[in-house]
């Protein structure tokens, strides 16, 4: 068989697997048909940047980011220098490395990458483009992530219109993009609305493809709103469906694999399992301590996980350990305040609960007031309510330390800040 017949054999039988969801499978072929292009191919050719660019994707499923970016950036260089003909496949590049600076909150690379992707897929295609609808939906995840939460509903809306435009009301991409819309249309508080649309978005794809790998999306996203407000139980039972689709599809290695397990973790803590609250976290921090350089932002909001719920195991040592890493990466990330604040408020706290010495009084009031300041710049809507959880940690601690006028002054703005009709705080 000729060189060039074998590679193309090689390369479709990677797309049928990686259809299915064998990233590894798809992977050896990627690379065989890769090998046997190049010893054809000395220089750039199209079918070389194509193949590798599959195979950055597929790097990409399994977590190998870096192996995915210099791929990817392979097939990028090799486009650019074929030429206007391959003008589309430089956006589908750029998504892809927009992907990988998302996935290690290089959020400004990511915007700039999307950016450049849209611009060029309209100007190749005016008239549209199906993958324009993803494009656009992606833009929007970023902007979201930044805060921008304006511009992110207006592009989620925009990429909805887009992907009914041109893939019709029934289509995979229509779910994603009404998943997108309801994580927007949540953030702003419409809740009722997001849920409803989080559950037009999982229909669509059981009566699509049951095995759609982003079924899995909106199912995480209302199993996060369940927990959110309270329906812990379903939401366990929704994470743990998830975790199933993950495995499926991309594995235990991957970071998605270990966002699912923490959000079982979450909402067995929000059940006050917290030995299987434990159990979950930790298993979710091994993925990510073995797929991320140290400071990602998985790791961070899984220590923190852990440290809060270590408090209430009462494992001090490491509880304080695990919230201190927290909160300097989340520093370093930047960001909303907030997201930094309640790990130092949970590093506080728990300093507070092993107090021997007067001095360790002093070192947990600073570590919570310095969260109080950071939780009121916040703009995330579970910083309100936190914010006053913590108020009340540092009341008790001045309590402590013999300073009731300070405690006094805190609850009193925890009551001026309570919402009409809202239960007490409670007592940590």
């Amino acid at each position: 068989m000729a060189p060039e017949d074998w590679a193309t054999r090689m390369s479709d039988l990677g797309a049928v697997l990686r259809a299915r969801g064998d990233l590894a499978g798809a992977q050896r072929h990627f690379e065989a048909a890769l090998t046997r292009l190049r010893q054809v191919h000395t220089g750039p050719h199209r079918r070389v940047a194509g193949i590798l660019h599959n195979l950055g994707e597929c790097l990409y499923g399994r977590g190998e980011l870096d192996a995915a970016k210099e791929r990817i950036e392979q097939s990028l260089a090799m486009h650019r220098g074929l030429g206007e003909d391959t003008r589309e496949s430089v956006a589908f590049n750029l998504t892809v490395l927009a992907r990988i600076a998302a996935e290690r909150s290089e959020l400004e690379a990511a915007e700039r990458y999307l950016r450049d992707a849209v611009e060029i897929l309209r100007e190749v295609h005016p008239e549209g483009h199906p993958e324009l609808s993803g494009m656009l939906g992606s833009l929007g995840q970023v902007f979201f992530r930044q805060r921008k939460l304006e511009e992110a509903e207006d592009l989620a809306r925009q990429a909805l219109e887009e992907a009914r435009r041109m893939l019709g009301e029934e289509h995979p991409g229509v779910a994603v993009c009404i998943n997108n819309l309801a994580v927007a249309v949540d953030e702003r508080g419409e809740h009722a609305t997001a849920e409803r649309l989080f559950r037009d978005a999982i229909a669509m794809h059981e009566r699509l493809d049951p095995k759609d790998p982003n079924i899995g999306n909106p199912m995480s996203n209302l199993a996060t709103m369940l927990r959110t407000r309270g329906d812990h139980a379903e939401a366990a039972a929704l994470y743990e469906r998830v975790l199933e689709v993950d495995r499926a599809v991309v594995g235990e290695r991957h970071p998605k694999y270990g966002r699912t397990m923490l959000g079982i973790g979450r909402a067995r803590a929000a059940m006050r399992d917290w030995g299987a609250a434990e159990r979950w976290g930790r298993k979710a921090l091994a993925v990510f301590r073995a797929v991320h350089p140290p400071g990602h932002r998985d790791i961070a909001f899984t220590t923190r996980h852990l440290a809060e719920v270590l408090i209430e195991e009462g494992k001090f040592s490491e509880s304080q350990a695990l919230a201190r890493e927290s909160a300097l990466a989340l520093d370093a990330l930047g960001g909303d305040p907030g997201e930094a604040g309640y790990a130092r408020a949970l590093l506080g706290w728990s300093i507070a609960a092993q107090v021997v010495h007067a001095e360790e009084h002093e070192e947990a009031i600073r570590e919570l007031a310095a969260a109080v300041e950071q939780l009121r710049a916040s703009t995330l809507r579970l910083s309100k309510q936190r914010l006053r959880r913590v108020r009340e940690w540092l009341a008790v601690v001045y309590d402590r330390s013999g300073r009731a006028e300070l405690a006094g002054e805190l609850r009193r703005e925890n009551e001026a800040d309570r919402d009409p009709g809202e239960p007490g705080a409670r007592h940590p």
